[in-house]
């Protein structure tokens, strides 16, 4: 797919979204692209975040479909040592060594806040615990690779944690559970944004934000 095919596919998208593109602005997000180039990943959604988003509320189906169309890494994109990716391990393997290595990084993330360690996170974690055997190909499970990760287990530790050495006042105690339960969210979206990149490179970006 040439450029212009990727970018007239992802404004149809847009517009079977429900948001409000014209013909005038699709081209007018051409041009802009055209100058700002498209080597930023970053820099190429604001652009045509500019250019086609008039709306506030339509912001997040507009960032969802971007993410379909321009995802941030292609294929497998696994980043964690030693994080090949292989089939699942069955719900009960709990003491399955590759889970117990994302969970601590999961572990970690949720501590210490680090959104690009969540997003190779993330990737991971669909890769090795989200996979569901297909007929054809693998498909992809939101629900499977949280159940497996299990980050409401580590609420005790964290809280352990982030308390350690502070007034037993149960403000602190309160900020810190919103802290965790924001950055538990936060993960949350990035999986489902891996979810949907690795489902869209197996039934095509158009066919997927049709669906979604």
């Amino acid at each position: 797919m040439t450029l212009l095919d990727r970018h007239l596919s992802f404004v149809t998208a847009l517009r079977e979204g429900g948001l409000r593109v014209s013909l005038s602005e699709g081209l007018d997000a051409a041009s802009a692209v055209a100058v700002a180039g498209v080597r930023d990943r970053a820099v190429l959604r604001e652009v045509y975040a500019a250019t086609l988003v008039k709306r506030a509320q339509d912001r997040s189906a507009f960032d969802a479909t971007f993410d379909l169309f321009f995802p941030a890494v292609l294929g497998a994109g696994a980043s964690g040592p030693g994080e090949q990716e292989r089939a699942a391990p069955p719900p009960w393997a709990v003491d399955d060594p590759g889970r117990a290595r994302l969970r601590e990084r999961l572990w970690h993330y949720l501590r210490d806040g680090d959104d690009a360690a969540a997003a190779l996170l993330a990737r991971d974690a669909v890769g090795n615990l989200g996979r569901l055997p297909g007929a054809t190909a693998p498909t992809w499970s939101r629900v499977t690779t949280l159940d497996r990760l299990s980050p409401q287990t580590l609420l005790s530790s964290l809280l352990a944690s982030f308390l350690a050495g502070s007034p037993a006042a149960p403000s602190a105690e309160s900020l810190a559970r919103a802290t965790v339960a924001d950055r538990v969210a936060r993960f949350e979206r990035l999986v489902d944004t891996e979810v949907r990149r690795r489902l869209a490179e197996q039934e095509g970006a158009q066919a997927l934000a049709r669906r979604g």
